[in-house]
């Protein structure tokens, strides 16, 4: 949401972002991986659109559609690579 309403990213904040990936690249899987890379892009490229104003409407819209959930795909590939990794355990 943040990304949002500022029109000046926080370079740290996208740096972080990236150092993320980077140990991610290490231990994860491939699938993980690339739903994390997506979220990121869709972070930059929010960053980069001009700020909107989130009225409760907007916000409404944004859960109703689906665009507000932005890990959601991100969040499933965690779910289905934790479970395989359990799975291997028994």
């Amino acid at each position: 949401m943040d990304a949002l309403q500022h029109d000046n990213p926080n370079i740290g904040s996208i740096m972080v972002l990236y150092e993320k990936l980077s140990r991610m690249r290490i231990i994860s899987s491939p699938e993980v991986l690339a739903a994390a890379e997506e979220v990121v892009k869709r972070i930059i490229n929010t960053l980069l659109q001009p700020a909107i104003s989130l009225t409760s409407e907007k916000v409404r819209q944004m859960f109703e559609s689906g665009s507000a959930d932005i890990l959601r795909s991100f969040g499933e590939a965690c779910r289905l690579e934790f479970d395989a990794l359990r799975a291997q355990q028994f």
